[in-house]
């Protein structure tokens, strides 16, 4: 088979091609096809299907490792659906989300508590210590060194290299989430659902504004405290926090 224009190694699936494409046009009776100026690869139609075939996987894995490694589930829950919340609030407002975002927040919350059970000091580098060792079915080697970082990071001083590591798409989507589930570690520290307010996030680049409820931050000092606290982390690590 010799085409102008056809590559070698095209040549020999070329024939299938045509074959899939006619029995296409004869199917669903197209009438016409028109040539695009790109492309989307398969691989990203690929990676859709996977995100719905390993959702039951994904779950399996989270609800052994919290069981194996003795995390208090109802809390995570609560610091997932906070944090998942923020999220949909940031996604709204920025450009950098993309399908993988929800899947390493969402696993990242469920485990941040994975290294407590060693320490509480320094469960968060205990924590992405295991999940550097420990296999995780259901999510990919990039998804995986995604949800170690972000457990590692998400308290005390904020240390961005091991987000320096990332290519430059997906580091401010990785730092967004950092940001988001250190937020909601800190606002659900009573570990009782009825103490989660709704919180409103507003964003401008890197300055962010959470709007609380009237009065609730004056009502629970300690996390306003706390709140006080992880804005002067943020604001060491470049970015601007206010709570109101």
């Amino acid at each position: 088979l010799v085409i102008d224009g056809l590559e070698p190694n095209r040549q020999p699936i070329f024939p299938s091609g045509l074959t899939i494409l006619l029995a296409l046009f004869e199917r669903l009776k197209i009438r016409t096809m028109n040539i695009s100026g790109g492309a989307l690869r398969e691989g990203l139609i690929y990676g859709m299907l996977d995100n719905l075939k390993h959702n039951d996987r994904r779950t399996q894995t989270l609800n052994t490792a919290i069981r194996r490694y003795h995390i208090d589930k109802p809390h995570a829950v609560n610091v997932k659906q906070l944090a998942i919340n923020l999220c949909k609030q940031l996604c709204q407002q920025s450009t950098f989300c993309h399908l993988d975002t929800e899947t390493v927040l969402d696993a990242a919350a469920m485990l941040h508590e994975i290294g407590l059970h060693i320490e509480y000091k320094k469960h968060h580098e205990h924590g992405a210590y295991i999940l550097n060792y420990i296999d995780l079915p259901g999510y990919t080697r990039l998804q995986r060194a995604a949800i170690r970082d972000l457990v590692g990071g998400h308290r005390q001083a904020i240390d961005l290299q091991p987000f320096a590591l990332y290519h430059e798409d997906v580091k401010p989507m990785l730092e967004g989430l950092l940001r988001i589930l250190r937020i909601a570690v800190v606002v659900c520290l009573r570990r009782h659902q009825q103490h989660i307010p709704a919180i409103e996030l507003k964003v401008d680049g890197l300055d962010w504004t959470l709007t609380f409820p009237e009065k609730w931050l004056k009502e629970h000092p300690l996390i306003n405290a706390e709140l006080v606290n992880e804005a002067w982390l943020q604001h060491k690590a470049g970015w601007h926090l206010t709570c109101q």
